[in-house]
């Protein structure tokens, strides 16, 4: 299923590469940059439509982020992180998550019908017209179709489109957020954890009907937690060093509602909160492994690119005593992150496996550089007295 709108995409660009309409006999650049140019079109055609529509198509931004290359500035219009980056490539992108709205099934549909019918419309009518700007037509359809290729992963178009109609009816209220989860997951996004400790503790209002039940609406403080709710709540604890209690939460909750495949993320939480907690002696450490290890293969199961650019695998080869391997999973790992509190853990990470491997001031530039992205993060105390206390611990030796 994966692989079907890549091949479709293919044998798209394929077939329009020899269309009538591109006259490709006049230069060879003009085609492979307008096959760029398009599919750029096209992603940012996507997530402006996925704006526009906010919670009338199913979701609300999380993050926001404009350009490429390293974060210059951080800003928050109306509460969301806006990251600005020099390199104008990507001019937008956005981050999203899945909001507990009334008729939720149908709007995931629709709105992810226009995300990708519009650009591949615009296209088609490009490619057949008789304008330069005919070479963006492929790049525009083949993008579209690609949009497809992640349907397993909930919030992606491909999942609103080929998944989210033909979900079980427990299942989307279980992944919507609510106003205070969206409020608290932008904070945590933007590494300001009070912020979204604040956010999970205002009082709730009555819960959205649901398209299992659109009769029914309680009180928020009445119904049991959702899914979303105990992921935002133990990521909260994480973040605050409650590590315990996340692992406890994360563990606890998904057996019993047999939904824990379909939670994004939720497997790398609960690696992140094991490792953490034997990192920090928060429980008994073999305990604490036991339930990072599951996280953990879990992860590379069901998501090994999400896994690959996390802090997971480089945390777990500091714990494990290979604290080179640790600095440069670590390393790599920070190319692919965006959002600030993964990566002030990832700098966390890598601060602690300078400092074992005797690089005390580069430990502490990259501790202060965590620091700059979470102030309020648990974890950077525990690596703080690891860089001051290794150096005493070498003399006495």
């Amino acid at each position: 299923m994966r692989a079907f709108p890549v091949l479709l995409g293919v044998g798209v660009a394929v077939v329009t590469a020899n269309s009538p309409g591109l006259d490709h006999g006049n230069g060879t650049v003009a085609f492979p940059l307008g096959l760029f140019g398009g599919a750029l079109l096209a992603l940012q055609l996507q997530t402006l439509i996925g704006l526009a529509l906010g919670r009338l198509g199913g979701t609300a931004p999380v993050l926001l982020m404009v350009g490429a290359g390293r974060r210059v500035a951080v800003r928050r219009p109306r509460g969301v992180p806006l990251l600005i980056r020099p390199i104008p490539l990507v001019p937008l992108l956005a981050w999203e998550a899945v909001t507990a709205v009334d008729g939720l099934r149908l709007r995931l549909f629709l709105g992810g019908l226009l995300r990708v019918a519009v650009p591949a419309g615009l296209g088609v009518g490009l490619m057949w017209s008789g304008t330069p700007l005919r070479c963006l037509g492929p790049g525009l359809i083949l993008a579209s179709l690609l949009l497809l290729s992640a349907a397993r992963t909930p919030g992606t178009t491909g999942w609103m489109l080929l998944r989210a109609p033909f979900a079980d009816a427990a299942l989307l209220p279980q992944l919507a957020v609510g106003a205070r989860e969206l409020a608290a997951q932008r904070a945590l996004t933007g590494g300001r954890i009070a912020e979204a400790r604040a956010a999970l503790e205002r009082a709730p209002a009555a819960s959205h009907p649901t398209d299992s039940d659109p009769a029914v609406s309680v009180s928020a403080d009445d119904a049991p937690a959702t899914l979303a709710q105990v992921r935002l709540r133990a990521a909260v604890d994480v973040a605050s060093g409650r590590y315990a209690e996340a692992v406890e939460a994360l563990r606890g909750a998904p057996e019993g509602r047999g939904l824990a495949p379909h939670v994004p993320g939720e497997e790398l939480l609960l690696a992140r909160a094991g490792l953490l907690a034997a990192e920090a002696g928060a429980m008994p450490r073999e305990d604490a492994l036991a339930a990072a290890a599951i996280g953990t293969a879990l992860a590379g199961e069901r998501n090994p690119r999400l896994l690959a650019g996390s802090d997971i695998l480089a945390t777990q080869a500091l714990l494990g005593g290979r604290a080179a391997d640790a600095a440069t999973l670590a390393r790599s790992a920070l190319r692919r992150m965006s959002d600030l509190l993964t990566r002030a853990y990832c700098l966390c990470t890598l601060a602690a496996a300078q400092a074992v491997t005797g690089d005390q001031p580069g430990a502490r530039a990259s501790l202060e550089q965590a620091r700059a992205l979470a102030p309020e993060l648990a974890r950077i105390a525990t690596v703080e007295r690891l860089i001051t206390e290794l150096p005493l611990v070498r003399d006495r030796v």
